[in-house]
């Protein structure tokens, strides 16, 4: 653990030394109210980005669940990040409060935790079961209990509904006490053997349980990491806020990684889902075939029942889904990445703009009657793609795996192209369009190789597991080479747009690779 702390200050330190070299009389405020663990440690990791925005974070840490909310209401706070939809709900009923979300940001796993007990087949009878004593919590812990069969609820027992402990229809004979959330990890290391505790996922992190400690966490396929996904919550009237729009932005868009990368916790981000609420219209989106096609299908249902008719148009080139889209012919296209957008603008003086990256497809090297690299003959032809964005990364790849040598300031940003290889290591190198070289590579001779898109690959027949090497991702691939949604400059705000990529963003991805046995990654 202390290692894992460690490494998080330092983390910290970094970003706090990072950060621009602004006065802070330039910079506004913005308070935010928060839990210790992990919602001020997640908080601290998007301070240097908001500095760069105009924004000075001040972090006030809560160790309860009514202060911050208090603030908020007085006005002592710009937000707060700590609860979930169903408390501040419960919160506001009860206390004539008027704050309201403006983002979910992540889940955390509700668990049930044991002092000498590692197993809840092994509870004594008669044990002590500690639970949350506020409404919502207190409902949530009380479901877990239930869904692991040790005690039994109404019929009706929902988180709508509400359950106490009084609603109980048969407690198993055991003692169930319902006392402060923040106070259950103490009172549990402090319990005689036997005793288990319901505890919510931060209170549990800061006082050393995780979830492989845990005995049974709550099934989360179902609606858990919407209905309890933790908040950053306003008083109502400051939902527009643009520093509080900024926070939940930056909050959504890889802290959440980055906290469990630093600390080796477990939360889970939640991406943002955007519905339509507007009248019937029908969205014409262009794709390549494979896989983007087929992810399109996949969400079709979804958009239909928010008004959205999905009319796809399938390409089998680079060019016609962009012409189509600047000339109108489409409202979207799904097929490219954005440096591959960008060189396209340039060069035809389109004005095409991406709305979301979806998924990273993993760029690779395949060879026909060849296993390895290392068996690559003198003189082989190397064939890759011939645009300019495209062909970059091939040539990136090659080098990665030591076939040619590049300039030393070879780079995405750069741009190379085969007049630029310092050297080709005597192989040909011919660059071609990009969706025919998975068949010229099938009609090639044997020692060949080929770099290619990882949607001509599948089209092709080709799989990650075919490839002799893919591009290290480890890096900003996904995030460079993400495949986004584009549409003409000036439609960004087209809401029937915003639910079609909030549709894609959701899920869409896992479900086309479960589907198809398929390797492309989700970006967040």
């Amino acid at each position: 653990m202390k290692k894992i702390l460690a490494l998080l200050l330092t983390v910290l330190l970094l970003a706090a030394l990072s950060v621009p070299a602004c006065a802070a009389d330039e910079l506004t405020p913005l308070v935010v109210g928060a839990s210790s663990t992990p919602h001020a440690e997640i908080l601290e990791l998007v301070k240097d980005q908001l500095a760069k925005e105009g924004y000075d974070l001040q972090i006030v840490i809560y160790d309860d669940y009514i202060l911050p909310n208090t603030a908020l209401e007085d006005g002592d706070l710009d937000a707060n990040y700590f609860q979930h939809t169903p408390y501040l709900n419960s919160f506001n009923e009860s206390n004539g409060t008027h704050l309201v979300s403006v983002g979910k940001i992540h889940y955390e796993p509700f668990g049930i935790y044991g002092q000498g007990i590692d197993d809840l087949a092994d509870l004594p009878e008669g044990a002590t079961i500690i639970i949350p004593g506020d409404d919502s919590n207190g409902t949530r812990a009380l479901l877990l209990l239930a869904q692991e069969g040790l005690i039994t609820l109404p019929e009706d027992a929902s988180v709508d509904n509400g359950v106490t402990v009084l609603d109980v229809v048969d407690d198993g004979g055991y003692k169930i006490s319902a006392v402060n959330a923040e106070t259950i990890a103490a009172q549990l290391k402090n319990s005689n053997d036997g005793t288990i505790g319901v505890i919510n996922y931060n209170y549990a992190l800061a006082g050393g349980f995780h979830i492989a400690d845990a005995l049974a966490i709550e099934d989360a396929s179902g609606d858990a990491a919407q209905t309890y996904g933790n908040i950053v919550a306003v008083k109502e009237g400051n939902e527009n806020n643009p520093g509080v729009l900024a926070l939940v932005s930056a909050l959504q868009n890889g802290a959440v990684d980055a906290f469990n990368a630093a600390t080796g916790a477990e939360i889970v981000a939640i991406k943002p889902v955007y519905v339509y609420t507007g009248e019937p219209v029908t969205l014409t989106v262009g794709a390549s075939s494979t896989p983007h096609a087929e992810v399109l299908e996949l969400v079709k249902d979804q958009l239909a029942e928010q008004g959205i008719t999905l009319d796809i148009v399938i390409y089998d080139d680079y060019i016609l889904p962009n012409t189509a889209l600047e000339d109108g012919d489409l409202d979207a296209n799904y097929f490219q990445h954005t440096p591959y957008l960008n060189s396209f603008n340039e060069s035809n003086g389109t004005h095409l703009v991406s709305v979301g990256k979806v998924h990273y497809e993993p760029f690779g090297i395949y060879g026909q009657g060849i296993d390895d690299l290392a068996d690559l003959p003198d003189g082989a032809t190397i064939i890759i793609p011939g645009d300019d964005s495209n062909g970059t990364r091939a040539l990136l790849l090659l080098a990665q795996e030591g076939l040619i040598t590049l300039p030393e300031d070879a780079s995405v940003d750069n741009g190379i192209t085969v007049l630029d290889v310092v050297d080709d290591g005597g192989y040909k190198i011919s660059a071609v369009n990009a969706e025919t070289i998975a068949a010229q590579l099938k009609n090639s001779n044997d020692g060949t190789i080929a770099v290619i898109n990882y949607n001509y690959a599948l089209a092709g027949g080709y799989h990650i597991a075919d490839a002799l090497a893919i591009e290290d991702a480890s890096g900003d691939a996904a995030q460079t080479y993400g495949n986004i949604v584009a549409v003409k400059e000036g439609n960004e705000e087209n809401p029937a747009i915003l639910a079609l990529v909030s549709a894609l963003q959701n899920g869409a991805v896992d479900a086309f690779n479960a589907a198809t046995g398929a390797e492309i990654v989700a970006v967040k």
